[in-house]
């Protein structure tokens, strides 16, 4: 091979490349055992936890709470900060799904992972933009997470019409 590509220490013969060949490919030529003939004494189980982690939810993050404590008739209400967190409290006026979301919350553009601070009565705290999605944005403080509605626009009466 004169005109060959490969330097001369590179080049093999046919016949010991052949050889190379049967040798590298004779384990997968035989029958594959079974777990009693290898003498397996343990076998792996998958078992999936009450408490799996949710595979959306960024690394480092609290989970969310579970479920929330049950309303005792007759019992004082208690006010907490995330009773001041309602969807009416929020006024998402619109929506942008491009490769960066963004919604305008409160007359103010946000993207997700933004943090948004409200006053939760006489208590200033930051809202984190949790997720923007078609229609609602979603807000999260701590464990707890609201989800706020797009609001639609009603379409102006025509003139000389009463609505």
């Amino acid at each position: 091979m004169p005109n060959s590509p490969f330097p001369p220490s590179l080049k093999v013969k046919n016949s010991a490349l052949l050889v190379l060949l049967l040798l590298s490919g004779s384990g997968f030529v035989c029958s594959a055992q079974t777990a009693e003939e290898l003498g397996v004494s343990k076998r792996s189980a998958f078992d999936v936890a009450t408490e799996r982690r949710d595979p959306f939810l960024p690394v480092g993050w609290p989970r969310p709470a579970s479920e929330p404590a049950p309303v005792v008739k007759g019992a004082p209400a208690v006010v907490t900060t995330e009773s001041y967190i309602r969807p009416e409290a929020f006024a998402v006026s619109s929506i942008s799904l491009d490769r960066i979301p963004l919604a305008v919350i409160n007359g103010k553009a946000y993207g997700e992972g933004d943090s948004l601070p409200f006053v939760a009565g006489d208590k200033k705290i930051k809202l984190i933009v949790y997720s923007i999605r078609d229609g609602s944005v979603t807000l999260r403080y701590n464990d707890f997470k609201v989800t706020c509605p797009i609001h639609v626009r009603q379409k102006p009466a025509e003139p000389g019409k009463k609505p």
